[in-house]
């Protein structure tokens, strides 16, 4: 059985692939949302198979608004007033 080895991320890489500020990288892991690898005293690595179930349990259908959230608010001219303002 042969293994592949893949090279880890840097949180740095892994925020530039997922389009998160620094800050936001960072709670994701604090929270334990992401799992991350001390490589030094001052750095981590991602795992890329971390990051791939990290972004697989991110995902839902495009019509799924998930558990507590509501979808767009629709409205039309026809009973809410207009909208310009006048009486």
């Amino acid at each position: 059985m042969k293994t592949t080895f893949e090279p880890m991320l840097s949180v740095r890489e892994t925020r530039e692939i997922l389009g998160l500020s620094r800050t936001a990288i960072y709670r994701v892991i604090n929270e334990g949302h992401l799992h991350v690898v001390r490589v030094s005293a001052r750095k981590f690595g991602v795992e890329p198979a971390a990051l791939r179930a990290f972004i697989a349990g991110r995902r839902r259908p495009m019509n799924d608004d998930g558990p507590g959230r509501t979808g767009p608010t629709v409205t039309t001219s026809a009973g809410a007033g207009g909208g310009d303002g006048e009486s």
